[in-house]
């Protein structure tokens, strides 16, 4: 059976929104909070092989991680090598996909697109109630951080109508999302 391996706040909505998805086709499979150590026959969907901890038996990794760019909180060679190790790569990034083939290692492109289940996180407002233009929600880098900057300095009359917050969860998320006429998402290509 796939065990999708929820153990990360960043990934729940995305993890439900996957789980709804593979339903839908069919995939039989279950979203689990840790993992069994004891477990020989399932396959874990990991999203956080990046963060050092124990490893399942058999894994897939699903990469959210943007690996054309340095980033110093991430240990590519260590996630490199556990990718090699997994029995399937998936990636949202076509530009990682393309670096992973350099790297020896198989993945599969897997954008992440719109899913029902996000609904449930936004109460529908009419766009004239929405107070807050632009959200980012999200780590702040610091080229995330000079991006960011550049849309401060031209609301800086305005910042009550800008939401910015690497640590926004729960209601407080689904109030910004709500809220919100547009949101911002900056990932960086290397490009």
């Amino acid at each position: 059976m796939l065990k999708i391996l929820n153990n990360n706040k960043y990934f729940n909505i995305v993890l439900i929104a996957l789980s709804w998805n593979l339903k839908e086709l069919g995939v039989l499979h279950e979203i689990v909070d840790s993992l069994d150590p004891n477990d020989t026959d399932s396959v874990y969907l990991l999203c956080t092989a990046h963060v050092d901890a124990v490893l399942p038996r058999r894994y897939a990794v699903y990469n959210f991680e943007q690996l054309t760019v340095s980033n110093p909180s991430i240990d590519v060679p260590s996630l490199l090598q556990r990718m090699r190790e997994a029995v399937a790569v998936f990636d949202y990034s076509e530009a990682n996909v393309d670096y992973l083939c350099t790297q020896g290692i198989t993945a599969t492109l897997l954008p992440f697109g719109y899913s029902p289940t996000y609904e449930h996180w936004v109460v529908s407002r009419p766009m004239s109630e929405r107070t807050v233009d632009f959200s980012f929600i999200g780590a702040i880098s610091e080229r995330r951080h000079a991006c960011l900057n550049d849309v401060c300095l031209s609301y800086y009359k305005y910042l009550n109508r800008l939401f910015i917050s690497n640590d926004c969860w729960d209601i407080e998320y689904s109030d910004a999302l709500s809220n919100t006429k547009a949101i911002l998402n900056y990932i960086v290509t290397g490009k």
